[in-house]
Parts: C-alpha cells; sequence; structure tokens
C-alpha cells in the first residue's frame, strides 16, 4: 500500500503551479489570504493585535521563527505521510493529510499576511486590522506572479514568516518568561 502513499505524492507535484497563468495565481493567492485572513480576524481580532506587536519588535528574528513555524507545519506532515505510508493507507488518507498540511500553510499565510498589512496600517497612520487584511492580501498577489516562480515562494514565505514569527517567538519563549516572572 505505500504504493498509494507514493503515487499521490507525485500526482501533487507543486511545479504545477509553474504552469498557472500569472493573473490566475495573483487572484487565487489574494482570494485565498483574503479568506485565510477574514476567518481569523473575526475569531482572533485581538490575537492579530497582539502577533503584529510582536512582529514589529524584533522584525528580523519574525522572519527566521515564522520559517520555524512553516518548517514545523511541513515536518508534521511530512512525518504523517510517511506513517500512513508505513500502515498501509491508500490515497485517499494521503491526500487528506496534504490537505490538513495545505491548511496548516494557509492559516499561516493568513495570519502572516494579515499581521504584515497590520503593521503597514500602523506605520502609515492608525492600526486597523481589516484594511491591513486587504494590504497583505495584496502583497500575497503580488508574490504569487513574481517569476521565476521559485523566487515567488521564497518572497510568499518570507512575508508571511514575517507575520508569523513575532506569535512564534513569543510562544516559544513563553515558558522562559514566565519562569522569570
Amino acid at each position: 500500500m505505500l504504493s498509494g502513499v507514493a503515487g499521490t505524492v507525485a500526482q501533487l507535484d507543486p511545479g504545477v503551479v509553474a504552469d498557472v497563468a500569472p493573473p490566475l495565481r495573483a487572484g487565487a493567492g489574494f482570494l485565498l489570504v483574503l479568506a485565510a485572513g477574514a476567518a481569523l480576524l473575526s475569531r482572533a481580532g485581538s490575537f492579530v493585535d497582539r502577533a503584529t506587536d510582536a512582529c514589529l519588535e524584533k522584525p528580523l528574528q519574525a522572519v527566521v521563527y515564522g520559517a520555524m513555524a512553516h518548517g514545523g507545519v511541513v515536518f508534521v506532515g511530512g512525518y504523517l505521510l510517511s506513517q500512513l505510508g508505513r500502515l498501509g493507507a491508500g490515497a485517499l488518507a494521503a491526500r487528506a493529510a496534504f490537505l490538513l498540511v495545505a491548511v496548516g500553510l494557509l492559516a499561516l499565510a493568513g495570519l502572516g499576511f494579515t499581521v504584515v498589512g497590520t503593521a503597514v496600517t500602523d506605520a502609515v497612520g492608525s492600526r486597523q486590522p481589516w484594511t491591513g487584511l486587504v494590504v497583505g492580501a495584496g502583497v500575497a498577489a503580488v508574490a504569487a506572479v513574481v517569476t521565476p516562480v521559485v523566487a515567488g515562494a521564497v518572497l510568499w514565505v518570507a512575508v508571511a514568516s514575517m507575520g508569523v514569527g513575532g506569535a512564534t517567538r513569543r510562544w516559544f519563549h513563553s515558558d522562559a518568561v514566565s519562569a522569570r516572572a
């Protein structure tokens, strides 16, 4: 049954994105980030404010911690796929695992671009998370059309990582902070 998982991995080639027309990639990036960010803002708007503050405290460190968050989601997804393969799960289970990883990465992108957009509105005037969501989705759309596609993907992950990284840094070091208090 390992062939079911391997076959699914081969079918979900990320190189397919390069064949998609740039305007379509931009529209998809904009809408996906807009949907994920809107869901996040409607459920946890105060978290976005705290994440924006954390991102602005140490923006360069935020990129590193955000990349660690992305890497963690990919690692867990890869581990899940390897375990599904060892258990003899079929292609349906592998596709479900890929879907979980995609949703996790989309949630990180929604948070990351919303935080970056909110930071931009904060720099321009007053902090406006909903306007920041649209700004962030616009940045995601621009990153989606950068060529070559690999450079666009690196830009996408770097910007999303900056937005996610501040909150990740605070979470990662939260035990050290509470131990000092």
